[in-house]
């Protein structure tokens, strides 16, 4: 079974679903921790994760790639300053052994049909926004969602968090090898010195009410491990 090519659909709000891969962009500030993760989640796990540094183009744009290879097994996240030569890959390799085994799974990945994109900004008066997104070099942003992501005009500090999806398209089994999402990050200046108070998370995940990618097995909801797609 192969994913037609222009099916994809980007819409504001997502649903809950289990994921499988993750890519993360954070302190915003160029200062502390480490700028770039990819792996798989929790990346809050340093087991569970690449990172890079990386230097933010704060008031500028950022070009960024996040992809699958699936002749190598393995994740990328990359980015490029457009204002310096500053550029970063980080590779996440065996990516498939890895998810097996941090969620004590055998998954079939051919399943995956749901992205996730979540934008939280918690400094105020700050903004992270999306442009010129790209799934497989197929344009995903209508009029209507030309722009995407989170400005913080909150001053009490609970900040702004907008989730996205981009549903009905297979993300490994299709007549691609894999999936490449491009697109140009947007930062206002200023943010704080916290490494996670602003950030974008991107996920790939399996939503059982979307797009089948694969005849796999499933297991029900009724039993102790998680709803998740099995190979057998």
């Amino acid at each position: 079974m192969s994913a037609q090519l222009d099916a994809q659909v980007l819409t504001e709000g997502a649903q809950q679903v289990e994921t499988f891969m993750a890519y993360r962009a954070r302190n915003f500030n160029n200062d502390g921790g480490r700028e770039l993760f990819v792996g798989v989640p929790d990346l809050g796990v340093g087991a569970n994760r690449s990172e890079r540094d990386f230097v933010w183009n704060n008031g500028g744009l950022t070009l960024f790639t996040v992809e699958y290879s699936n002749t190598l097994n393995s994740l990328y996240f990359s980015t490029t300053n457009t204002s310096s030569t500053n550029e970063s890959l980080v590779p996440y390799g065996d990516w498939l052994n890895s998810t097996n085994q941090s969620e004590n799974v055998n998954l079939d990945p051919d399943v995956l049909n749901y992205m996730t994109i979540t934008v939280t900004v918690r400094d105020n008066d700050q903004s992270v926004l999306i442009t010129d997104l790209h799934l497989n070099d197929i344009a995903l942003q209508a009029d209507d969602l030309s722009l995407i992501g989170a400005v913080d005009t909150d001053p009490s500090g609970a900040g702004t968090i907008a989730s996205y999806s981009v549903s009905d398209f297979c993300f490994v089994n299709n007549d691609q090898d894999g999936f490449i999402l491009a697109g140009n990050l947007s930062l206002s200046n200023d943010f704080s010195n916290s490494d996670e108070r602003s950030k974008v998370e991107i996920q790939v995940g399996y939503d059982p009410r979307g797009r089948v990618c694969s005849d796999a097995i499933f297991i029900d909801g009724f039993e102790q491990t998680p709803s998740f797609p099995l190979q057998y």
